[in-house]
């Protein structure tokens, strides 16, 4: 594991301890399986209905060997890592670079009728591999336009001491009009299309897609996007809604970062 200068390292420690209250959500490192699993990202949300259904995916590239635990409100509910295994047909475009090679991924549809109350997932590197990542989670929708839905994010500290993580709302279904929109609940920072529009540090979501099988998602110009910056080990609580409160639709979320 790489060496951290001394201030950061006894930031890791406090997150950690921390963290050991909220499950997986904001941990540093997880359990998974027989290994340990360098948290590079996790986010938390509230089921909003008592019949769901989100797929979970993960992949890594540049050697990254991802894996994700998840966990619920439920009681003593901590369910089985899940670990990567090579993934052929698969092509990702990442900051408008086509990948196609060397591709890891890890991936769970939670399918069920029961209200799980609160879902963490979180995202990590297995055996110390570094490379970067991208992760979808689909299975959310504003209903109505003046839905709001909130998503807490957490980068991982080891992964964010060196490069941002980015949080993007994609528009999933072709036929509706959502446009979607991030809100930072604390700062009131409003994200509408991502490399415009007061959040041009994002960059845009028409440089990210991916063709696997089912699933197929391509980044739009009128998608939002969220950056969290190298260095950054606050937790945020984010706001998914339509710009204005006009629209509504499906979308995913997606999740893009690095650990070095």
């Amino acid at each position: 594991m790489r060496r951290l200068i001394p201030a950061l390292l006894f930031c890791l420690i406090a997150v950690s301890a921390a963290a050991q209250e909220d499950g997986v959500f904001g941990d540093v490192v997880i359990r998974c399986n027989d290994a340990d699993a360098e948290v590079v990202a996790s986010i938390r949300f509230q089921q909003t209905s008592a019949i769901a259904r989100y797929v979970v995916q993960v992949y890594g590239l540049d050697g990254l060997q991802p894996a994700f635990a998840w966990q619920t409100t439920l009681e003593n509910d901590l369910e089985p890592c899940r670990e990567g295994i090579p993934a052929d047909g698969v092509t990702i475009t990442l900051g408008g670079e086509t990948i196609s090679d060397g591709i890891q991924r890890a991936e769970l549809t939670i399918d069920t009728d029961t209200d799980y109350g609160t879902i963490s997932i979180a995202f990590a590197s297995l055996n110390g591999t570094r490379g970067r990542f991208i992760a979808f989670v689909q299975g959310f929708a504003l209903d109505t336009p003046e839905d709001q839905y909130q998503v807490e994010v957490d980068a991982g500290a080891y992964a964010i001491a060196e490069t941002p993580l980015l949080l993007y709302m994609l528009k999933t279904d072709p036929d509706s009009r959502l446009d979607p929109q991030i809100e930072d609940s604390v700062s009131e920072i409003v994200c509408d299309d991502a490399g415009r529009r007061g959040c041009e540090s994002v960059p845009y979501a028409a440089d990210y897609a991916i063709n696997d099988g089912a699933l197929q998602l391509v980044g739009g110009r009128f998608d939002a996007g969220y950056q969290i910056a190298a260095g950054d080990l606050n937790a945020y609580a984010l706001l998914m809604g339509s710009h204005g409160g006009r629209t509504s639709g499906s979308y995913a979320l997606m999740l893009v970062g690095a650990i070095r």
